[in-house]
């Protein structure tokens, strides 16, 4: 069983090469861009009663990337109002995952005595990029070049998760008890929030938040027999987890800075990669594992 998902997301404002100029009268510009994505991939097997048999592999693999993006570029900005950019990915409000790449075996009431039984296997990727970018832009108040705009914010927040796992019935039996699986969970991010100025930009606002927020895990267990397995080989059980997470929330380029206020840059993320083997209530002899 194969699930892959995709997605790239890009919302904001450009002004190209020309650049371009923005007059807002209201209290708040927003540019927001917020997705969810989901890769789930399983096997269900039937009820097996077989004795001096070879059985198949089972292979499971999830597979999910996605972009977003929010931006705003080579423009200038008059506004006495908020200025916030945003990218969100897989996150609600409480920092809860919304998404993930979910690979799941599956099976119940199994009853085995095998000759030959190959690898069962199940595979979480999750390749996540969150990025919220002002570059190349200058802003004002509506004024002119002598005043203030409101608070800037720039701000990337996403969850990375891969978590290869059982369905429910596998738990009481199944290829769970069998012990001849493997777990693979690999879980990716980078999450970005940048200000960027150049050569003679000038950004005068009340306030300056540049902040990222992730979470990045991934979650690999298995269940083996509790009471052992008679086999001339039962090497091959494996739970294998990777993370690999990049943060960065900045403030860069040769343009000039002005603001009234605080300003917080600051880059705030869990990371989190557990392998666990676990014992289920099954004793097999004669299990080439």
């Amino acid at each position: 069983a194969y699930a892959e998902a995709g997605s790239t997301v890009i919302v904001g404002l450009d002004g190209g090469e020309q650049g371009g100029k923005i007059y807002y009268h209201g209290d708040s510009m927003i540019i927001s861009s917020d997705g969810t994505a989901n890769a789930n991939a399983s096997v269900n097997e039937s009820t097996v009663k077989a004795s001096n048999i070879s059985a198949a592999a089972n292979v499971v693999i999830a597979k999910l990337s996605g972009t977003q993006e929010s931006r705003i570029a080579n423009t200038t900005l008059y506004t006495d109002g908020d200025i916030t950019i945003s990218a969100n990915y897989n996150r609600d409000d409480s920092g809860n995952t919304t998404g993930s790449a979910s690979a799941k075996l599956g099976g119940s009431e199994v009853q085995v005595n095998l000759v030959g039984a190959q690898i069962n296997s199940a595979t979480a990727i999750s390749d996540a990029t969150v990025r919220a970018i002002m570059d190349n832009c200058s802003v004002y108040g509506l004024g002119g070049p002598d005043q203030y705009a409101g608070d800037l914010t720039i701000e990337a927040k996403g969850n990375s998760v891969a978590v290869p796992g059982y369905t429910a019935a596998t738990l009481t039996g199944g290829l769970a008890s069998a012990g001849v699986v493997q777990m693979y969970a690999r879980a990716n991010g980078l999450f970005e929030a940048k200000l960027n100025t150049r050569g003679d930009n000038v950004v005068q606002v009340s306030e300056l938040n540049v902040t990222t927020d992730y979470t990045n895990n991934a979650e690999a267990s298995i269940l083996v027999p509790k009471y052992g397995v008679t086999a001339d080989n039962a090497e091959l059980n494996l739970a294998y987890a990777r993370t690999g997470a990049v943060a960065a929330a900045c403030i860069t380029g040769s343009g000039k800075i002005h603001v009234s206020g605080d300003v917080t840059v600051k880059a705030d993320g869990k990371t989190k990669a557990v392998a666990n083997m676990s014992s289920a209530d099954a004793k097999f002899s004669g299990v080439y594992i």
